[in-house]
């Protein structure tokens, strides 16, 4: 299931950071256009291009998901000084400030006096599991005339913004005041991970998985004291292949009888609903689905099959598997197109009925 994301709300002083005591005036802010550098206290301050992601991320086996998109905005710190400087990130401050923190609010328009005398901030985001590649998580010491690139994670403006202004505390460089950088701001469409279709091989690394096929029928079932037999209603069979095209030998485990919710199997949704994945009792295995760790040898494959309750209603299906069930990471996710079809009964089940 998707992981929630963290807000960092902002605590704001008066826009002078100084007590009134030590300073008669603020200093003003240095204010640049993104695509422009603003240089103070002899550190180079830019940004990057910004994006709105969902996030994927992998930890240990596990492959973690945010449910909503984030503004990622990349700024780039550039020491122009004689002494190194140190880069301590923020991105866990549970509380945000002009004089500690990354800021980010709408810009009041270039009429207004920066900074604003009040603002309304945009959340930052704590990521509550994993951390992002490319942002950096630990003080950083940046030598003269070198420079550090990091991700600024924000919750998305809200809508219509079409202007923001980034501020960027004294603790970035050796100003008394933050540089503020204005960012034109149009609502890009999220990325996010590829979303493939049926019968498309999805790559992790040197080894693919296909979904090969869909059928809707009542499946044969062996038990273990009862023996040949029929699952009661029709499911929804999703047939699979694991290619390994590596050197070494991979160990697949299928994940058909795992329960609990840190189970990790296959997960199948239509819109926000779930589908429940079928499971037998311990004595009774699907017909031709494997059961138990598999090992697939190099150049070797593995095909095998999944079930679910068969959804009443027509629409597309969206398929995830875990990649380290097959010993890669990242998360299978494949899109189905579904119609519920008339399942004629198997012969077997019409004569135990008639008998009845």
């Amino acid at each position: 299931m998707p992981t929630m994301i963290e807000k960092r709300h902002a605590l704001f002083l008066a826009s002078c950071l100084a007590p009134a005591a030590l300073f008669t005036a603020c200093e003003s802010p240095v204010v640049v256009d993104a695509g422009q550098t603003a240089t103070i206290g002899g550190v180079d301050l830019s940004v990057g291009t910004y994006e709105v992601r969902h996030v994927e991320l992998h930890v240990g086996d596990d492959t973690v998901e945010y449910a909503d998109p984030i503004l990622i905005i990349p700024i780039t710190i550039t020491n122009k000084g004689e002494d190194a400087i140190t880069y301590s990130p923020t991105h866990n401050a549970q509380t945000m400030t002009e004089s500690s923190t990354p800021l980010l609010y709408p810009d009041p328009g270039a009429g207004a006096d920066l900074p604003p005398a009040t603002k309304v901030p945009i959340a930052g985001v704590t990521l509550a599991k994993g951390a992002l590649e490319g942002q950096i998580n630990a003080s950083t010491s940046i030598a003269p005339g070198e420079s550090l690139t990091d991700l600024l994670l924000f919750h998305l403006p809200a809508e219509g913004t079409d202007a923001l202004i980034l501020s960027l505390p004294p603790t970035l460089h050796r100003g008394k005041v933050p540089a503020l950088i204005r960012i034109a701001y149009t609502p890009p469409e999220p990325t996010g991970p590829k979303i493939y279709k049926l019968g498309e091989a999805l790559p992790f690394g040197d080894v693919t998985f296909t979904i090969t096929g869909t059928e809707q029928s009542y499946i044969v079932t062996n038990d273990s004291s009862q023996g040949k037999g029929f699952s009661r209603d029709p499911l929804l069979k999703i047939a699979y292949t694991i290619e390994n095209k590596s050197e070494a030998a991979i160990t697949y485990r299928p994940g058909h009888r795992a329960v609990g919710a840190d189970a990790k199997g296959a997960r199948l949704t239509q819109g926000s609903e779930g589908v429940s994945r079928v499971q037998f009792a311990a004595s009774t295995t699907p017909d031709g689905q494997l059961q138990g760790e598999q090992t697939i040898a190099p150049a070797g494959t593995s095909s095998d099959f999944v079930l679910f309750e068969s959804p009443a209603e027509a629409g597309e299906l969206s398929f995830e598997y875990p990649a380290s069930l097959f010993g890669q990471k990242g998360l299978v996710r494949v899109a189905i197109p579904y119609e519920p079809a008339t399942v004629p009964k198997p012969d077997a089940i019409k004569k135990v009925e008639e008998k009845q």
